[in-house]
């Protein structure tokens, strides 16, 4: 676990000299929460996947970024009602947020502690400008004044956290998921672009599995996403949308990204085909 905490504080140094960003999103397949930190603004999104809502709050840094990055990967920024927080401990990431004036219910705070698992928890992306890794993740969320708190189990949450900077070209378009699959319950996690020449990889009970771009195609299920080896083949139902005025500005203002179910497969490196079924993740400008 040390080991791969090290190499993620590693790898996240090596990209501090063009335009920086680290992001999250953490689900337990009811609710969920998207947070970004860049130099160019930071957003927080609250997911609940059962009553249907996505609520944002967006911070653009209009002078001199007040993001700061240190060299462990983590990442900080505070405003006069909100501070996102990225903390490198050693042995888990901890991620912090406390938004005064977020949706009608008026306030969001969330303390989740991300563990990488020493069987299951890979870099499942590994591009030019930025690396991913699955996590699992415990903790709780707090919505409003009157509504319960929303926890978060290590057995059944989990977390895609990005690292990286925008010096090199990077996709602007992704397709991530992360829960467990519909039979043995080994976690199963994904980050790979969409169109373009950049890939990414899945991951599946700790084995890694390359993939190339992913292409789109509308059906009447939903958008199906498959690569050209046919190694990856999920149908996306979305549900939730957040606005491309609310999109993370990661490189270049961002992009539009929608939330919701995949269901599919995932052929891993020894032939076997492993059955997805309606687990929570995002795809980027599938409705542009």
């Amino acid at each position: 676990m040390q080991r791969l905490l090290n190499e993620i504080a590693a790898r996240a140094a090596e990209k501090r000299g063009g335009r920086a960003w680290e992001t999250c999103f953490v689900t337990n397949g009811r609710i969920g929460l998207d947070v970004c930190i860049s130099t160019g603004g930071d957003s927080v999104t609250f997911l609940n996947f059962e009553a249907g809502t996505a609520l944002t709050a967006t911070h653009a840094y209009l002078l001199r970024s007040r993001a700061e990055f240190d060299a462990q990967g983590g990442a900080d920024v505070t405003g006069r009602d909100y501070g996102v927080h990225f903390r490198a401990g050693a042995d888990a990431r901890v991620l912090l947020t406390q938004q005064r004036k977020f949706g009608p219910e008026g306030s969001l705070t969330a303390k989740l502690r991300l563990t990488p698992d020493e069987t299951e928890a890979q870099f499942v992306r590994a591009a030019g400008s930025g690396c991913v890794c699955a996590l699992r993740a415990e903790g709780a969320v707090n919505y409003g004044y009157t509504n319960p708190t929303y926890g978060f189990s290590a057995e059944d949450s989990f977390a895609l956290a990005e690292f990286g900077a925008a010096a090199d070209a990077h996709a602007a378009c992704l397709c991530g998921g992360c829960g467990t699959e519909a039979d043995t319950f080994r976690q199963v996690s994904w980050c790979i672009g969409i169109g373009g020449d950049e890939g990414g990889a899945a991951a599946v009970g700790g084995e890694i599995i390359r993939i190339g771009a992913l292409r789109t195609e509308l059906t009447e299920r939903g958008v199906r996403f498959t690569d050209a080896e046919n190694r990856f083949d999920m149908t996306f139902i979305p549900l939730l949308q957040r606005s491309r005025k609310a999109a993370h500005r990661r490189a270049d203002g961002g992009v539009c990204r929608i939330y919701g179910c995949f269901s599919g497969s995932i052929g891993t490196n020894g032939g076997e085909t492993v059955e997805i079924r309606e687990l929570c993740g995002f795809a980027d400008e599938v409705a542009n």
